[in-house]
């Protein structure tokens, strides 16, 4: 909540104002007492307030335990936020948001599109498959979605292409030449008559479950308003 609407976080310094912070929802729970008792023993007992295994651990079932009482577990958004959003903006351990995105990682994005255009399309009779590209000129990363009229042997398929490949792809993808102006675009999303293409540099913050949910909505919306003619 403070990283969504405080005034400071982010802009100015990492810091909590209190005033706002009083503002914040807030739920009574005997569990989260006793679990805050627990790690202020353990401090206390060790003569610091420097965090060690014990209360690491204690201080991982007091998130896990808050964002349960909130209806929060498994948020894809709390998540986002917790690996991604806050070590950035600390600069501390914030490995996950530049890492190379791994075939799992686009296995977990690409369920969202999958479940929801399958329940779509299985109406028309039509079927989806999904193609990935994990690398695409070094830096990037492409997610095809084709819908077919027969049911695909499965469902996703990671696909390794040659340098001349990746050009053609790229020029089809890109609204420029494949020259510096196209290394500053940060989203393409193309559409063709039975597929359409994301494509964006291969960073997990990019292809994290909740930029899933984003992504997802705004391919919907753009189908639904018929604006599909080209790239984006």
């Amino acid at each position: 909540l403070n990283l969504l609407v405080g005034s400071s976080l982010g802009i100015e310094r990492e810091q909590r104002l209190f005033k706002e912070v009083l503002d914040f929802p807030y739920i009574y729970s005997d569990d989260i007492v006793s679990r805050v008792e627990r790690i202020q023993e353990i401090k206390n007992r060790n003569g610091s307030f420097a965090v060690t295994d014990d209360a690491s651990a204690e201080i991982n079932e007091l998130n896990r335990t808050i964002l349960e009482a909130f209806g929060l577990s498994d948020n894809e958004f709390v998540d986002y936020a917790l690996r991604i959003q806050i070590p950035q903006l600390t600069r501390k351990n914030d490995r996950d948001a530049t890492r190379n995105v791994t075939v799992r990682d686009f296995e977990v994005y690409g369920k969202y599109f999958y479940d929801h255009l399958s329940a779509v399309f299985s109406n028309a009779g039509k079927h989806i498959r999904i193609n990935i590209y994990p690398v695409i000129a070094k830096h990037y990363s492409a997610f095809e979605i084709v819908v077919l009229d027969a049911q695909p042997a499965e469902r996703m398929t990671i696909i390794g292409i040659d340098a001349d490949k990746q050009k053609r792809m790229l020029a089809n993808l890109s609204a420029h030449k494949i020259n510096d102006l196209f290394y500053q675009l940060k989203n393409v999303l193309y559409f063709e008559e039975n597929s359409f293409y994301i494509i964006k540099p291969n960073y997990y913050k990019n292809w994290h479950p909740a930029i899933a949910r984003l992504d997802l909505a705004e391919v919907t919306d753009q189908i639904l308003s018929r604006t599909t003619g080209g790239n984006d």
